[in-house]
């Protein structure tokens, strides 16, 4: 299991940006949800997996409360390596 440095939740729009200056816990994201984790700034130099999910989880007063649904599509997964100022996405050679 990967460690997870990152994390946005309750994102309702497909756009959404990991911050590049340092936050602290869990904080409005832009451009909505909330994120966590640690910011851009923070993460050491090397490369980096950003795996695109999606999970639905009902709300405690629906009758589905208990049962989630976890949705992730390889296709959508992001990669990069990070330099002390910059940042370089690629695509590798066996995903």
């Amino acid at each position: 299991m990967p460690e997870i440095l990152f994390g946005a939740y309750d994102i309702g729009v497909a756009k959404h940006r990991i911050p590049r200056n340092d936050f602290r816990g869990d904080v409005p994201g832009f451009e909505d949800g909330r994120d966590g984790g640690l910011a851009l700034s923070q993460l050491d130099n090397g490369d980096y997996h950003v795996e695109v999910m999606a999970f639905s989880q009902p709300a405690p007063e629906n009758l589905g409360h208990g049962h989630g649904c976890f949705v992730r599509d390889n296709a959508e997964d992001v990669f990069f390596t990070k330099g002390d100022a910059s940042i370089v996405f690629f695509e590798p050679a066996n995903p």
